[in-house]
Parts: structure tokens; C-alpha cells; sequence
């Protein structure tokens, strides 16, 4: 009998110990997990520090051909060490589109600005697929994000009329780990009344000349009102590097 109390002490005794040990192991690792978790600081230098982006830039030229909606066209670009461009095309009427594309896929490879780390997070949603929402601390800045690893996965625009999302669901990783983007979607509402004004899927493919990711393919597919629907399709062949400086041009 005395035994057998004695051995229910003892393994009272355990229990507890078990017990009190197992609140403070889990204590320890609530506090590693959250020690862990990114800040939204962190997460924008993550995203910002995982694009490419070309460094020393020379600028490159190459032969060019476009198609939208049953017409083409074809022609020549040249792409200044500044971003600048220059083109010349057999037709330019209702291929407008070409330009803004270019300056867009060139601007954000030469953005230099640095990450936006006045910032928080805009809701407790840490299972988002798209990763964490993230805002200005700023009340001027209108814009939110979304970060998932080192990839910006969504970027929010806000203006008096719309608002338009930046969806991204696919990049290109090159050998150094860096990322290109490579397929998105841009979906536009009007503020107003709530309605789809449209959405635009676009997918960009990129070969690397020396070093430096140029884009070799761009189409979109682009939704709006009343059913209707347009495509749009750019292809760069032949690139060719302007003549370099004394500093060597690499994506980074």
C-alpha cells in the first residue's frame, strides 16, 4: 500500500514537472516564432532586394514585330544606357501600346529607388497565399502590398476613380537566385459603383545577352466591358548589347 502511494506521488510529481516544463518549452517556442517572423520592413527589402535589375547598363537594340487584334507590324528598337527609346516601325497607327509596353518592362529593370520600409502591416492574415498585406505608414501614400518570401506578389493603386491590383503568379528565377517577372495579371475596378473596368493577363518571357536579362516576349490578353476582348503580342529577336563602357553591364 505504501508503495503504491508512493509511486502515485512520484508520478504526480512528474506530472506536474512534465507539465510545467511543457509551458515553458512552448513558451520558448512561441517566442522563437515570433522572433522569426518577418516584419513588414524586412518583407519590402525582401521583395525589393530579390528583383533583377541592371547595373551599368548599355543599352541594347534588336529587330521587332507585334501583332494586336488581326494586324502586324514589324521594325527595329534601340534601348539607350538612360532607358530612352527608339523606334521605328513600318506602321505605327493603333500600335501606340508598344511604347508604353517597352518603357514599362525597361523602367522597372532600371528603377534604382530604394525599398519603401515606412511601413505595416495592414491586417493579422499571416495565411494569405499571396503572403502578408502591407501599408504606408504614410496617410498620403495610397498603395498597399502583398510579399510572399522575396517576390512582391501584389501591388494595390488606389486613385479617386479606381482601383487596380498587380497580381503576380509566376516569376522567372535566374542562377543567382534573383527573380524576373514572368506572368501577372492587372484587374482594375471603378470605385464608385464596384465594377470590373478590366483585367489583363500578361505573360513575359527574357533571354539573357551577356549577362543581361532582355525581354524576348511579351503578350497580353485584355478583358473589358460589353464582352470585349483584344490581345496584344511584342517579340524582340536578334538582341544585340550597345557598345559597353568601362564598367561591365550585369542583371543583379
Amino acid at each position: 500500500m505504501m508503495f503504491h502511494s508512493s509511486r502515485q506521488s512520484l508520478m504526480t510529481a512528474v506530472g506536474y514537472w512534465l507539465s510545467a516544463g511543457g509551458f515553458v518549452a512552448m513558451a520558448l517556442w512561441l517566442t522563437q516564432a515570433v522572433a522569426a517572423e518577418p516584419t513588414a520592413a524586412q518583407l519590402m527589402q525582401a521583395g525589393h532586394d530579390g528583383r533583377v535589375a541592371w547595373h551599368a547598363f548599355p543599352g541594347f537594340e534588336a529587330k521587332l514585330t507585334a501583332a494586336t487584334n488581326g494586324r502586324s507590324v514589324s521594325g527595329h528598337v534601340t534601348v539607350a544606357a538612360d532607358g530612352k527609346l527608339k523606334l521605328d516601325l513600318s506602321n505605327s497607327e493603333g500600335f501606340e501600346w508598344i511604347t508604353r509596353t517597352l518603357d514599362s518592362l525597361v523602367g522597372h529593370r532600371l528603377a534604382d529607388s530604394d525599398a519603401n520600409l515606412n511601413v505595416e502591416f495592414a491586417d493579422d492574415d499571416a495565411t494569405h497565399p499571396m503572403g502578408r498585406l502591407i501599408r504606408s505608414k504614410d496617410p498620403a501614400e495610397k498603395s498597399q502590398w502583398r510579399v510572399r518570401g522575396d517576390v512582391m506578389t501584389e501591388v494595390h493603386r488606389f486613385t479617386e476613380k479606381t482601383h487596380f491590383v498587380i497580381s503576380v503568379s509566376d516569376v522567372l528565377r535566374t542562377p543567382d537566385g534573383k527573380h524576373l517577372p514572368q506572368d501577372f495579371a492587372v484587374t482594375t475596378w471603378d470605385k464608385a459603383t464596384g465594377d470590373l473596368i478590366s483585367s489583363r493577363q500578361v505573360h513575359t518571357e527574357w533571354k539573357f545577352v551577356d549577362g543581361v536579362a532582355v525581354p524576348s516576349l511579351w503578350w497580353a490578353a485584355i478583358n473589358t466591358g460589353r464582352e470585349t476582348r483584344s490581345t496584344q503580342r511584342l517579340e524582340l529577336s536578334e538582341p544585340r548589347l550597345l557598345a559597353r563602357t568601362a564598367t561591365t553591364a550585369v542583371s543583379r
